[in-house]
């Protein structure tokens, strides 16, 4: 169920795509709650989503600062490609109470992190809301997402940002969580 802003009890991760200027690129941000089953398994929400293009740098972490506040996030998972580390430079100082995950994205470990998607969506861990306005975009993402014919992945014609943001969080999520990151609240 898509979430305006988070709530005390639940534990909140944020995986981001980073994006600058005029660009047809979007800045992505997609925010994920840890729910426990009756299993006692620990299942990732995909609760909320921020994607914006043509924004300046400042203007992008005054949203992103908002949006962490507003779901408490305690982990940042950002691509950290190109401007992706001024990113983190500015988002700590900024937002300290977040531990912040780099990811370095190449060749293969964008095929790696997409792997990790698969993995937690065929054991029923990641769960996608398929009636919001955010999650048709990645769907439509993700159908066009391929490997090209010199082995890249990407979009063709239609932006991987979406993708890239659910795929930098997941990085985290197999990293931090399921038991190995800071515990439920």
């Amino acid at each position: 169920i898509p979430e305006l802003e988070g709530d005390d009890s639940s534990l909140y991760y944020a995986g981001l795509d980073t994006a600058y200027g005029n660009s047809g690129d979007y800045l992505v941000c997609s925010i994920f709650k840890a729910v426990y089953t009756e299993d006692g398994l620990e299942q990732y929400h995909l609760v909320h989503q921020y994607r914006k293009n043509k924004n300046t740098m400042n203007g992008y972490v005054f949203d992103l600062v908002e949006l962490f506040n507003q779901f408490n996030v305690w982990m940042v998972s950002v691509e950290s490609n190109a401007g992706g580390k001024l990113f983190i430079d500015e988002l700590s100082r900024v937002f300290p109470n977040a531990t912040y995950h780099s990811v370095v994205t190449t060749r293969n470990s964008k095929e790696a992190m997409l792997e990790g998607i698969k993995l937690l969506i065929e054991r029923d861990l990641l769960k996608l809301p398929s009636d919001t306005r955010f999650c048709k975009q990645t769907a439509k993402e993700m159908l066009a997402y391929s490997k090209d014919e010199n082995g890249r992945y990407s979009g063709g014609k239609i932006t991987d940002d979406t993708v890239m943001s659910l795929a930098v969080g997941v990085d985290a999520l197999l990293e931090y969580g399921l038991g190995r990151g800071k515990q439920a609240m």
